[in-house]
């Protein structure tokens, strides 16, 4: 499984705000049966913790978000993404701090939600730099937090791990809409995702596909090759399945002729163009994880 973020539309059919720029997560990850998926996840917004004055209560949040709000506008210079609400929401929750000790179990903290990541360190220095809670010092909490480790937590994902998508949860996307070279493409609510936790019954690792490749150039005495100078000549392709000890796929791309190499298929071609045109060719149709 790997995963990072995009910024696209929000969506009417997804949690979150109707229109304007959102985060999506971009989860990439294998089946069970060694199909690629590509999943674009829909709905988690990025948030921080301040640590809220004692004279504050949940009837100031309207207040504190709309002010917040405007600066954090004011702060953009060109906002070419068009935002509009870069504060999403305000509540005032009871959490713990990990720092020192504590002599109450919950302290009342101000969960402040944005519309991007990017815009944590803008709303925290303000916070951090100005008067607007009505007090001479504003502690920030989990404002450093990068964006994908903030969803994973939050998910209980954690690295290889199986994740379920519930039947009618997602929707598949028509190949014209694919933004990858996977196999399935789909798009689901954050809150819709089952992680399992790496138990007897889930420890098992996917049917990665794993491509191996070395490449040989026509190098010069002495010198190492240059792509200006010196041509592949060959390149020697692995394909194996993780769980598997032998390879399933063994082909080497030649430049020119090469003899018989025994159990591997070799395909030659006449130029290096032709030959590096023919191996992305291949890279994208074995579909490698």
């Amino acid at each position: 499984m790997d995963l990072d973020y995009y910024i696209g539309e929000a969506r009417p059919d997804m949690p979150g705000p109707l229109q304007g720029p959102m985060p999506i997560m971009r989860m990439f990850g294998v089946t069970s049966d060694g199909v690629s998926v590509m999943t674009h996840i829909h709905g988690f917004a990025p948030y921080f913790y301040v640590l809220a004055p004692i004279n504050f209560d949940s009837k100031l949040c309207k207040q504190l978000l709309e002010r917040l709000n405007k600066l954090i506008l004011g702060e953009l210079r060109n906002n070419s993404e068009n935002i509009s609400d870069a504060v999403l929401s305000i509540d005032l929750v009871e959490k713990q701090s990990l720092y020192g000790y504590q002599k109450l179990d919950k302290t009342r903290f101000i969960k402040i939600t944005l519309c991007l990541p990017r815009l944590i360190s803008i709303a925290a220095r303000i916070l951090t730099t100005t008067n607007l809670l009505g007090q001479s010092e504003t502690k920030c909490f989990e404002s450093n937090i990068e964006f994908e480790i903030r969803f994973m937590v939050d998910r209980s994902i954690v690295g290889c791990c199986w994740i379920e998508l519930p039947a009618k949860s997602y929707k598949l996307r028509s190949p014209d809409q694919y933004e990858s070279r996977c196999q399935v493409e789909l798009d689901v609510a954050y809150d819709k995702l089952i992680a399992y936790e790496p138990d007897e019954k889930w420890s098992s690792i996917a049917p990665l596909r794993v491509l191996s490749f070395d490449i040989e150039c026509a190098g010069r005495k002495g010198i190492f090759p240059e792509p200006e100078h010196d041509p592949i000549i060959q390149i020697a392709n692995y394909v194996t399945r993780q769980g598997e000890s032998e390879p399933f796929i063994r082909v080497i791309f030649c430049l020119k002729t090469c003899l018989p190499i025994v159990d591997h298929e070799v395909r030659c071609y006449d130029d290096e163009k032709k030959l590096l045109q023919a191996w992305a060719d291949f890279v994208r149709e074995v579909d490698p994880d």
